[in-house]
């Protein structure tokens, strides 16, 4: 992937127009000198300091700093990935369901896209309950239950990003490359990956310390384990 980016294109107009020597300011932080009075002394017989008036006082100082304090910069950024791309299978999963015309499946609306969004929120909460026993966790009454309403609160979340997945593909389009695909359907993933590390965080609150050491690396960092996808068979959709 090949992406450029550019930064205050204002004052790299301003440079090439009237040159370093003779900057306008366009593109900086326009801030009025709001100092009225300097301190140039003081005076022991009368016990009074000695001021001078600015005479610039109220003027704009972007005009008049030779400091560019938000030069223009152009970058060039280039990325290559090694192995696969974890996210980018997701997506391209999605776009070949959408324009197969799937049915949304598993009950509610954008189910299957809700499967996909899980890889990147698993739900740490009913693993933890599923997997209580054969953790041998001792989990009391109030951490089942506390448990239990965390994970039936992030499956819902995990619905409503599935159908917002499903929107944004139903609104691309089928004419739409694989490229656009990816930086289209993108921010819902990459919310989905930050509810995820948010539900581990709340999970360890809920859990003792000698409990969540119990609990296995692919639960406790599932990202470590299987890649950004999280959440089983390599993190693959």
């Amino acid at each position: 992937m090949i992406s450029m980016s550019l930064l205050n294109p204002l004052a790299g107009l301003d440079l090439a127009l009237h040159g370093s020597d003779h900057l306008i300011g366009w593109g900086q932080p326009n801030r009025i000198d709001n100092t009225l009075l300097y301190v140039t002394g003081f005076d022991p017989s009368t016990n009074r300091f000695l001021y001078q008036v600015n005479e610039r006082f109220g003027d704009q100082r972007s005009s008049q700093s030779t400091v560019v304090q938000q030069p223009f910069q152009l970058s060039l950024t280039m990325r290559y990935t090694v192995g696969p791309d974890r996210q980018r299978d997701a997506m391209l999963a999605a776009q070949a369901a959408a324009r197969g015309g799937a049915p949304g499946g598993r009950g509610t609306p954008g189910g299957q896209y809700a499967g996909m969004v899980r890889r990147y929120a698993p739900n740490i909460f009913k693993q933890i309950l599923d997997q209580a026993d054969t953790l041998k966790l001792a989990l009391t009454d109030g951490q089942k239950s506390l448990l239990q309403v965390m994970s039936d609160s992030l499956a819902k979340q995990i619905d409503t990003l599935g159908v917002h997945l499903q929107e944004r593909i139903a609104k691309a389009g089928n004419n739409v490359d694989n490229q656009a695909m990816l930086a289209f359907l993108r921010p819902v993933l990459v919310e989905a990956q930050d509810l995820g590390g948010l539900s581990i965080k709340q999970a360890q609150l809920i859990l003792s310390k000698d409990q969540w050491a119990k609990l296995p690396e692919r639960m406790r960092n599932p990202a470590a384990v299987f890649g950004p996808g999280g959440g089983g068979r390599g993190g693959r959709p």
